[in-house]
């Protein structure tokens, strides 16, 4: 599923554009507090799972973090007239289990949010080939994923890749001890809270096509780059990568959005009503919608990567640097009680049998603020 960045940046850079074009004095055009409330569309109907994201755009005086559109009604109709009811999730997004797309029939989107409705088009129903393989390089600044593909029937001309991350980290310092009703215990295994799981879904546009026509391979196309500022090659991470087969009009379509994100742009570049998708809105035909709502059986595959297969001078820059162990004091007690410090471990003097106890912030102890202890079902044991 393509990050909401993905379409706020299209906001952004008209806007930007008219800000930073003017060649004597600055110009704040009316579309920098214009109310820029597009409704964005993020997902594939497809076999298996569907998600949908349905989120708002902002403009760049007032931007909206969460903007996302909780409280809508979202299904999936065929050409056979039946319908899919999808369940309302968390941050606006959407999900329907077990589906199970007929290659004779059509679907399309339909969306009942804030008084409107919504309404894509009809999408015959692509399947992808299987994923040839995903791989990797190292590289000075991290790490290059790569997928390769084809199809042997030569049907399959334009690809879209998504994916979802996993990766297994821990916190900058390790606990041994925890502090409950005004004392300090030792933790028990299930209280430990250094080494945890987070992950992510894919916010970039990734799109491939055969480099001649006579060909059907993908090889070596450029996916996600992992970089060195972030916790994700700290132990293992896992990419479950999805592969979409697309029509050349919505191929051409991510294409434009994908050059307009990639470039602050001038006020002579496409503007954002350009990139009509194929959603509309049924009782406003002139309110832009951002999205593209195919139909697919799509194919997947899943790789690991272990930080003891990558190279030993990698340096990881974390949100945990800084991070520091502090000796405990009188005022520490107060840190406990408001869950600011944790306590981490003690020392004991042999000679004057003198205990000291050592604390640290919450921040850089508990992973559970960056990601969840839940092991995922797929994760090696």
């Amino acid at each position: 599923m393509q990050g909401l960045k993905i379409f706020n940046s299209i906001i952004a850079a008209l806007i930007l554009s008219f800000a930073f074009s003017g060649c004597e004095e600055p110009y704040s055009p009316p579309a920098i507090n214009a109310s820029n409330n597009y409704l964005v569309v993020e997902g594939t109907i497809c076999s298996g799972t569907t998600t949908f994201r349905l989120t708002r755009s902002s403009n760049l005086s007032k931007p909206n973090k969460n903007n996302f559109v909780s409280d809508a009604k979202v299904h999936i109709e065929s050409t056979s007239n039946e319908t899919y009811n999808l369940s309302n999730k968390d941050s606006g997004y959407y999900e329907l289990k077990g589906l199970v797309l007929n290659q004779n029939q059509k679907y399309r989107l339909k969306i009942e949010a804030d008084g409107k409705e919504y309404v894509s088009e009809y999408a015959e129903v692509k399947s992808a080939p299987a994923i040839g393989d995903i791989t990797w390089e190292s590289q000075p600044d991290g790490v290059q994923l790569f997928v390769n593909t084809s199809d042997p029937s030569g049907k399959a001309r334009f690809y879209r890749w998504e994916y979802e991350e996993t990766w297994q980290f821990h916190s900058a310092l390790m606990s041994t001890l925890i502090f409950k009703d005004s004392t300090k215990y030792f933790r028990t295994p299930e209280e430990d809270i250094y080494e945890c799981f987070a992950s992510a879904r894919s916010n970039g546009i990734y799109l491939g096509t055969p480099l001649s026509p006579k060909s059907t391979e993908i090889i070596h196309q450029p996916l996600i780059k992992l970089t060195l500022k972030s916790t994700r090659l700290q132990m293992l991470y896992s990419i479950l990568v999805k592969q979409n087969v697309i029509d050349e009009k919505e191929f051409e379509y991510w294409q434009n959005l994908k050059k307009m994100t990639e470039s602050v742009g001038t006020i002579f570049d496409p503007q954002p009503a350009q990139y009509r998708g194929n959603i509309k809105c049924t009782s406003n035909d002139s309110e832009l919608v951002l999205g593209y709502v195919s139909a697919s059986n799509s194919s997947e595959k899943r790789i690991f990567i272990d930080r003891a297969n990558l190279p030993s001078n990698y340096i990881l820059e974390t949100e945990y640097d800084g991070c520091n162990v502090y000796e405990e004091d009188s005022r520490t007690i107060y840190g406990y009680k408001s869950g600011t410090y944790v306590p981490i471990n003690s020392v004991t003097n042999m000679e004057t049998g003198k205990v000291t106890y050592y604390y640290g912030f919450v921040t850089c102890i508990d992973c559970r603020r960056n990601g969840t202890q839940t092991k995922p079902d797929y994760w090696p044991l």
